[in-house]
């Protein structure tokens, strides 16, 4: 009766249905070892956190009169602007440095770098024991940018709050918003509506776990944008300084001379920026024969995009948040206007005399067409640039200000 299978059983290619299903089977352990491994390291973590907690007691005790005066340390991601922040306060007598965390190849300048990775969870917690106490414990004030903190699970924030170490806590972005009150709020436009994170980042446990040692530890909230304080109303509005290189790129702006309009847009997150509409609408005034072209930038270094924008009409970011952001100031600050969203109840009248141009995504093609058609309202921003912006975010009074707040911070 075999021979009936025969024609069956020779037209299947076992080797090959073995190899694949091996295959599957290799990925599927494989990936079940590494989640294994993952849990593992994360519960050998905790425990030597545990174990050392008794001597973290007695450390937040010895050491809690060594501290340098007039010190702080900056923790956030590799970014020029946590950088420029600590420059600047070095020039008015501040013993500042920069923790960076992660990498960035296209910014390397910090006083130190850490990494929240390592495969074995209780070195880990070794390596960041000693971390905080030999380097992170003698500063007075601990600054920390995207809710940044020195080790992963933030727990030196607890001692060093009992040894009266100050905590600053600046949020930047999405780790201080609330997704669900964004998307009922602004139901038609908003940056969670094509989110470039998944929706991960506000969710995430561990940045939930930060949050809540934020709400207890710190001395006191800074906020970059005034958007973030529907979600941190304790939070001051401390906005960006005015960048220090810029002068680096900058070209007196004449006449314009090209016979199109010169766009240029930087992201790094084109879901919160618009940046798919943007260019949909970009596309619609080419095949209208509207005389502009777009340059989009994305992943590169600061320096190349600041010579984008020295080189650019007019600059478009931040079409979909509620209010302008770095990009919209290093653009003013080399005299090029920015188009961007401003909501109208954060709207005031310097903002309306700067160089920023006001817009939404809806009115996006409409403001385009008027700056070409009417070159003479371009030229009147173009004016405007550079003094506005200056006035908007001057470096003098924004580092007096933080001065005030680390030194009377509880």
């Amino acid at each position: 009766m075999l021979h009936r299978y025969s024609p069956f059983f020779s037209s299947v290619d076992w080797l090959g249905y073995l190899s694949t299903t091996t295959a599957w089977v290799s990925i599927v352990i494989v990936s079940t070892a590494r989640d294994l491994l993952r849990i593992a390291s994360s519960y050998s973590e905790r425990a030597t956190l545990t174990l050392l907690s008794p001597i973290n007691f007695c450390l937040s005790i010895v050491l809690r009169k060594r501290v340098l005066p007039k010190s702080v340390l900056h923790v956030s991601y590799p970014v020029h602007t946590a950088w420029h922040t600590v420059a600047l306060l070095r020039d008015v007598g501040w013993k500042a440095d920069y923790l960076a965390i992660g990498s960035n190849p296209h910014w390397r300048k910090f006083d130190y770098l850490r990494s929240y990775g390592g495969r074995f969870g209780f070195l880990r917690a070794l390596k960041d024991f000693w971390f905080v106490w030999w380097i992170v414990s003698q500063y007075e004030v601990l600054h920390l940018h995207f809710l940044m903190t020195p080790t992963r699970l933030g727990w030196e924030l607890r001692w060093l709050h009992r040894m009266g170490r100050k905590v600053v806590v600046h949020y930047r972005g999405c780790e201080g918003r609330n997704r669900e009150r964004i998307m009922s709020r602004y139901p038609n436009c908003n940056i969670c509506q094509q989110c470039d994170y998944g929706a991960t980042v506000c969710k995430d446990p561990l940045n939930q776990r930060r949050v809540a040692l934020a709400y207890r530890y710190a001395s006191c909230s800074l906020v970059t944008t005034p958007d973030l304080l529907d979600h941190v109303p304790n939070g001051v509005h401390f906005p960006f300084f005015h960048p220090l290189d810029s002068a680096d790129h900058s070209e007196p702006k004449g006449e314009r001379t090209r016979s199109f309009l010169r766009v240029v847009h930087v992201t790094n997150h084109p879901g919160i920026e618009g940046t798919a509409q943007i260019e949909q609408i970009i596309t619609e005034l080419k095949q209208e024969g509207v005389p502009v072209e777009l340059q989009v930038l994305r992943g590169v270094s600061h320096r190349e995009v600041l010579k984008s924008i020295a080189g650019a009409d007019v600059t478009i970011g931040k079409m979909k948040m509620g209010y302008y952001a770095n990009f919209q100031v290093e653009s003013l600050a080399l005299g090029v206007p920015a188009i961007t969203f401003v909501r109208s109840d954060l709207m005031n009248k310097e903002l309306e005399q700067s160089g920023l141009i006001f817009s939404s995504l809806d009115h996006l093609k409409a403001t385009l067409k008027q700056l070409v058609a009417e070159p003479e309202i371009l030229a009147a921003k173009q004016a405007l640039c550079r003094a506005s912006i200056r006035q908007l975010h001057q470096n003098e009074r924004l580092i007096a200000k933080l001065d005030a707040l680390y030194t009377h911070a509880q």
